[in-house]
């Protein structure tokens, strides 16, 4: 027959290991929320391009025609005709600070095009395919991003929840068991 001591402390160690379980759950899932908040979803890095498509090819050149700060890499490889076509692509971008972080991140494109070798025309190309593409990614993307964080933030909820249930059930556990009547 199962003696109710037994019972009793395998219940309470295994509430307590559930609790544990759950506040080291909640904390992983705490620390995935914010590291996903903190994440321009924008920004394109140079290993995100098509690399496939890089060959030799000349340099670009200014970008002195537009109205920004721009990055001397970029004054440097975007002038004459190339500032015409900068300014298309920064035309259809329709809020300054997109503007100015286009320009910003396309300095970190070249700058690491150029660090690894590869065609840099190839590179501007392909980040503008892919960054206008984010930038434009319209009223759906907005939805998905609140929907992630709304998401994320219900499961840590959901955990600290548990975790509350958990301890009650621990500490009424202990208190009954304090509590009982010995019989003699």
């Amino acid at each position: 027959m199962l003696d109710s001591n037994r019972v009793e402390r395998f219940l309470f160690g295994a509430m307590r290991g559930g609790a544990l379980t759950c506040i080291a759950l909640s904390a992983l899932l705490l620390y995935s929320l914010f590291s996903m908040l903190g994440v321009d979803a924008s920004h394109v890095s140079f290993n995100e391009l098509n690399t496939t498509e890089f060959k030799d090819n000349a340099s670009l050149a200014d970008a002195s025609a537009v109205e920004l700060v721009t990055p001397p890499i970029v004054d440097e490889r975007l002038s004459g005709e190339n500032s015409e076509v900068l300014a298309g692509w920064l035309d259809g971008i329709a809020e300054p600070g997109d503007r100015q972080d286009f320009v910003d991140n396309l300095a970190e494109i070249i700058n690491e095009a150029d660090r690894r070798g590869i065609d840099g025309t190839a590179a501007i190309n392909n980040y503008r395919t892919v960054k206008l593409a984010r930038l434009n990614r319209g009223l759906l993307g907005d939805y998905v991003d609140a929907l992630r964080t709304g998401a994320l933030f219900s499961a840590t909820l959901a955990i600290a929840l548990l975790v509350g249930l958990m301890s009650l059930v621990l500490v009424l556990l202990a208190i009954e068991r304090n509590t009982r009547h010995q019989k003699a």
